[in-house]
């Protein structure tokens, strides 16, 4: 596994700056992660006894629901979360873990395929995909040609306009006029 600085390194040189400069994204341990956010929180003592709740900021644990994680983040403006305190804000693009919640180490070319698909907001092309379409070609290609053989279709008709090239019919009794 390549180094976290280097991964991050990458990352600017390939893709830029965001928000203030900002590396646009960037690869986090989600423990390590916090967030200033004014909130109601629950007041208790050392000993974990309850005393009640305090509305105040705090800087609290960024990911509580995802700890011991490789997170893919991208870099936003806080717009419309008057909770984050800050003006800027890192937010998860991804985390790398398996079916079953396993965490899985950060890859560069998985990473490549995330942030490809987040900026195209494309979805890269399985084989799956790829073999459904090329069914889907085929099928229409040989209910074209069954058409052409039953006498229901001309073979000509289909090719008046295909793509970026046209046709033009000029019928048989056309006389060309004087000017």
């Amino acid at each position: 596994m390549e180094k976290l600085e280097e991964v991050n390194r990458r990352l600017l040189e390939n893709y830029g700056r965001g928000v203030a400069e900002l590396p646009l994204y960037r690869i986090v341990w989600s423990t390590n992660q916090t967030e200033r956010r004014y909130g109601t929180f629950i007041k208790e003592t050392p000993a974990g006894i309850y005393l009640g709740n305090e509305t105040c900021e705090r800087e609290v644990p960024k990911y509580p629901w995802a700890p011991d994680y490789w997170i893919l983040e991208w870099v936003q403006p806080n717009v419309g979360n008057p909770e984050l305190r800050a003006a800027i804000s890192y937010e998860p693009l991804w985390i790398f873990k398996d079916k079953n919640n396993n965490p899985l180490p950060y890859d560069w070319e998985i990473i490549e395929i995330l942030v490809k698909a987040h900026q195209t907001r494309v979805a890269p092309k399985n084989q799956a995909m790829i073999d459904g379409e090329e069914a889907e070609r085929k099928r229409k290609e040989s209910e074209e040609y069954y058409d052409q053989l039953r006498g229901e279709a001309s073979p000509f008709a289909g090719k008046l306009n295909v793509g970026a090239r046209e046709a033009i019919v000029v019928p048989r009794n056309y006389e060309k006029r004087s000017e």
